[in-house]
């Protein structure tokens, strides 16, 4: 199977960053009349309420995510031509979808995000307005810088959470599918580039586990309140999981993730492994 298949979805990302940082822009133009900064946090504060910007995060966050879901079955199909449990794959991706509270959960999880947005931005408003005036800022200069800053704050928290959850998401649904059919071991695949985390380096083509993540900061011995998770599962995290649908397509032998070590496994002590209890 070729490991590009289960790549993070980067086009995903892109119409979602760009939907999120269309509407940020406009919850900026509807503060930019207000007189006050006090004026400014109540009108961001009353528009994470508005019904129609909460219609607005429920029907994002849903087509993300069932965008996420579309592209990710791609990769199971391709890996079902490919691999020994085809059958299984293409079952579980014919009845997965009807009323699953897993991915119903997702979809919740990630309209409260954007709905949170505007909120978000009052709080990193009201914190500069709070140091600002400490510093002895006038009035109208601080109330000109609040209105120049907020349309970049808002941008920068849209572009975090498309960053951020449409890896999330991604995770999440290869874990259930994957763990649907009977496979919990993965391969972690990173970008490859400059951009990657020291601490998810060494990672990079390390056999995981989807029921027992690893603590890439305590393998590498960096102390990091991050604990265990899996690839895409924190913060601006561009990693993905490439779950060994068939061990025949794997070069052997390879690093696994065990404990807070990394150590070497082979073929044969693999297939051991995953038919143990």
């Amino acid at each position: 199977m070729k490991r590009k298949n289960f790549r993070r979805l980067s086009s995903t990302e892109r119409r979602y960053e760009i939907s999120l940082r269309q509407a940020a822009l406009e919850i900026t133009r509807s503060i930019k009349r207000l007189k006050t900064v006090n004026e400014i946090i109540s009108a961001l504060v009353r528009y994470a309420e508005n019904p129609k910007w909460v219609e607005y995060a429920n029907r994002e966050a849903l087509k993300m995510v069932k965008s996420v879901m579309v592209e990710n079955a791609g990769s199971w199909r391709e890996a079902a031509r490919k691999g020994q449990n085809g059958g299984e794959i293409y079952r579980m991706l014919k009845k997965e979808f009807a009323g699953n509270p897993k991915f119903n959960a997702l979809v919740e999880q990630n309209a409260n995000y954007i709905r949170l947005l505007p909120a978000k931005v009052a709080v990193s408003v009201a914190s500069k307005a709070s140091k600002s005036a400490m510093e002895g800022a006038r009035p109208e200069a601080l109330l000109k810088q609040i209105q120049q800053e907020a349309p970049q704050l808002a941008e920068w928290q849209a572009t975090r959470i498309a960053r951020t959850e449409v890896s999330k998401a991604q995770a999440s649904i290869t874990s259930m599918r994957s763990q649907a059919i009977g496979l919990d071991f993965y391969v972690w695949k990173t970008s490859q580039d400059q951009r990657v985390r020291s601490s998810h380096k060494h990672m990079e083509g390390v056999i995981c586990s989807f029921s027992n993540p690893p603590n890439p900061e305590a393998i590498l011995g960096v102390k990091s309140g991050l604990g265990n998770y899996g690839p895409g599962e924190c913060p601006n995290c561009r990693c993905y999981a490439e779950p060994i649908v068939d061990p025949d397509f794997e070069t052997w032998p390879k690093k696994l993730a065990q404990g807070n070590k990394i150590v070497s496994i082979g073929k044969k002590d693999f297939l051991k492994l995953q038919d143990s209890p």
